[in-house]
């Protein structure tokens, strides 16, 4: 069942693979796949699961979604092949666009949250003080 699914991928994959190394060279194509699974390697460890183990805080589906996109996006980035590389791209930029909208909506929210926590802080720092003049009880 898996090998059915696999083989148009695999098929398009080596056609992908053909035309890269007719128009660049062999040599190329070992330096991509190496470059990019050594990129995928970097992504998916530094910033695919890891930062969203990290940021359990601000848990938002932005966040989550980008987190996920980065580590499948580093995944991908590891299988060498050119087709999976175009769709690394496709998802690592999708996923950094998430991870981007979330934390700018995050420190807009946390620049608001501030402003109300100072405010309501002030009115609990007031005191309510009744002053009892003594000298004019005589």
């Amino acid at each position: 069942m898996i090998r059915i699914s696999l083989l148009p991928y695999l098929v398009i994959e080596l056609i992908c693979v053909a035309f890269y190394i007719a128009n660049y060279g062999i040599l190329n194509f070992f330096g991509e796949v190496f470059l990019s699974g050594i990129l995928g390697v970097i992504l998916l460890f530094n910033y695919g699961f890891s930062n969203f183990y990290g940021s359990m805080n601000q848990l938002n589906l932005k966040n989550i979604f980008g987190s996920m996109g980065i580590a499948f996006g580093g995944m991908l980035l590891i299988v060498p092949g050119i087709l999976s590389d175009f769709v690394a791209i496709f998802v690592l930029l999708v996923s950094f666009t998430l991870k981007l909208v979330a934390y700018l909506q995050g420190s807009n929210a946390a620049d608001h949250s501030e402003f109300t926590n100072t405010k309501s802080s002030c009115d609990s720092e007031i005191i309510d003080v009744e002053i009892i003049d003594t000298k004019g009880q005589k």
